[in-house]
Order: structure tokens, then C-alpha cells, then sequence
């Protein structure tokens, strides 16, 4: 399989995209499952302000699958691909955070 192969590259962004979207919604349940189960036990400001962190990321990451959904052609799919690997690295900055925060 060649990666530089313009379909090859194009089915692999679409399947990215197509399996990411119930991951947005499953990552917001589970914060507010967090939120909810660690309300009492940590700092209340840095537990909302992490959980609109992440809620906030994850709706902005579905109107990005929104946009690739809608003009996916208008864009190269290295773009797409770029702006996903930007969204997943920031998506695993916040809940490492969040692992770090309950570590300690």
C-alpha cells in the first residue's frame, strides 16, 4: 500500500473522519461523568474549566467532520489529514492533563 497514492489518501481521511465522530460524543460523556463523580473531591474551578475545555475541543472537532463532510474536495486530503492529527494531539493533551491532575 502506498500512502502517497491520491486514493489510498483520500479513503484513509474519510474513514479518519467517519470513525472520529462518535468518539467527540463519547469523550463528552465521559468528562461529564468525571465531572460529575470528582466534583467534591477536586479544585471545582480546575475541573470546569477542564471539562469546557474538552467539550469545547470536541464540538469544534465535529464542525470540522461537519466541514470535511460538506467540501472535502475543496481541500487536499493532507490538509484534512493535518487538521485531524492537530485535533487528536490536542484531544490527548487535555485528558492527559486530566490523568496527571488525578496522579498526583
Amino acid at each position: 500500500m502506498n500512502l502517497k497514492d491520491a486514493v489510498v489518501l483520500q479513503r484513509i481521511t474519510a474513514l479518519s473522519y467517519r470513525g472520529a465522530i462518535g468518539g467527540q460524543f463519547a469523550g463528552m460523556v465521559a468528562a461529564t461523568a468525571l465531572l460529575a463523580l470528582h466534583f467534591d473531591a477536586h479544585s471545582r474551578g480546575f475541573l470546569l474549566l477542564w471539562w469546557l475545555c474538552v467539550c469545547g475541543f470536541a464540538l469544534y472537532r465535529l464542525s470540522v467532520f461537519r466541514r470535511y463532510r460538506q467540501h472535502a474536495a475543496q481541500r487536499a486530503d493532507a490538509y484534512w489529514q493535518k487538521i485531524h492529527l492537530q485535533g487528536v494531539t490536542i484531544t490527548s493533551v487535555l485528558w492527559g492533563r486530566w490523568h496527571l491532575s488525578n496522579a498526583v
